[in-house]
């Protein structure tokens, strides 16, 4: 499982509205875990992760489409 620690929704590579996506995203994944869905959660998880390598390049997950 791959951790959301690195990533930071106040990053200066991210415009304002990205950065108030991330921030949305990193809530609902702990309104999901506060339910107790946790299948939710991790696979919100997994398209933060998704989207904070699409918009800072940072390569951290094999999304199967290759080098973004």
């Amino acid at each position: 499982m791959y951790r959301l620690d690195h990533v930071d929704a106040f990053d200066p590579r991210l415009t304002h509205e990205e950065s108030v996506g991330i921030h949305m995203c990193l809530d609902k994944i702990e309104r999901y875990i506060a339910k107790g869905r946790l299948m939710e959660a991790q696979g919100a998880r997994s398209m933060v992760l998704i989207m904070w390598q699409a918009l800072t390049k940072e390569p951290l997950i094999d999304t199967g489409w290759g080098e973004l």
